[in-house]
């Protein structure tokens, strides 16, 4: 027996990228944009807006973010961190993740957030 998936609907998004006259690095993204209010994330280096979540996301991450920080903290394993936090995909692609684990051990790699 065939389980057919729910009829979809095809919508278009507008979606807000800033021009320039060159890729971004990601060096250069992060010095432009770091403390902006809106959510950009560098995408092929072009600095992008990010969509704003709904109530059901921002409460599943608002769960996941207590269970995975306070297990990372009772086990002393390293650190949590939410969605303001970019990382470095490649030179030219940056991303915001909701959460992001970093193991004790690389740490180190975090230098730049200070």
């Amino acid at each position: 027996m065939a389980i057919s998936a729910p009829p979809r609907e095809r919508v278009q998004e507008q979606q807000e990228v800033w021009i320039s006259d060159h890729a971004l690095t990601f060096e250069e993204y992060l010095t432009e944009y770091e403390g902006v209010k809106e959510h950009v994330e560098l995408i092929r280096g072009v600095p992008t807006t990010r969509m704003a979540a709904n109530i059901p996301h921002e409460k599943l991450f608002g769960w996941l973010y207590r269970l995975f920080g306070d297990y990372v903290e009772q086990h002393d394993l390293g650190m949590v961190f939410g969605s303001r936090t970019a990382v470095k995909i490649t030179n030219y692609d940056g991303r915001l993740p909701d959460i992001i684990f970093i193991r004790k051990e690389r740490q180190h790699k975090l230098e730049w957030l200070t």
